[in-house]
């Protein structure tokens, strides 16, 4: 059987019971979330409106999606089993023009790196594909930087 591209929107909550303090283990906490929300994900797609930096969850999500999962093998041909996810970053149409797009410090370590890209909303389907499949290229020829420590709670974004 192979695996088809689904687009799905998942996002970690408070209601999830993740927790990261000093005696978190980075791994299990990545495997927790990547078998729970992009265990089958080749692209994760950040959606940056005006408070995405502050979020706690977000950096979780983005740290899973960069990190191998070696707990978790391919299930079938084509899936990517627990390998890292490329990373594509969308300004939202919602934000005002002129406006700053302040994107996840994270995410910005890996723009600089070459492994992420950040673009503005796209204009129609075929512009976003076009952005998908080059930033599923970057991953595979791009190391991710990773190294920031988990953000342990929401910044204040006023």
């Amino acid at each position: 059987m192979l695996f088809r591209s689904v687009p799905r929107v998942r996002g970690i909550t408070d209601a999830d019971g993740f927790v990261v303090d000093g005696a978190t283990d980075r791994a299990e906490l990545f495997h927790a979330i990547r078998d729970r929300y992009i265990w089958d994900a080749r692209l994760t797609i950040l959606l940056v409106g005006p408070c995405t930096w502050a979020s706690r969850h977000v950096d979780w999500e983005l740290a899973a999606a960069l990190e191998d999962d070696h707990l978790r093998p391919p299930a079938a041909r084509g899936d990517p089993g627990g390998r890292r996810t490329g990373l594509l970053g969308l300004r939202l149409a919602s934000l005002p023009p002129g406006a700053p797009a302040v994107v996840p410090e994270r995410f910005a370590d890996n723009v600089e790196a070459g492994y992420a890209e950040f673009r503005p909303y796209p204009r129609s389907a075929e512009e976003l594909r076009w952005w998908v499949e080059g930033a599923q290229v970057k991953a595979q020829w791009n190391q991710p930087d990773n190294s920031r420590p988990l953000r342990r709670t929401d910044a204040d974004c006023a």
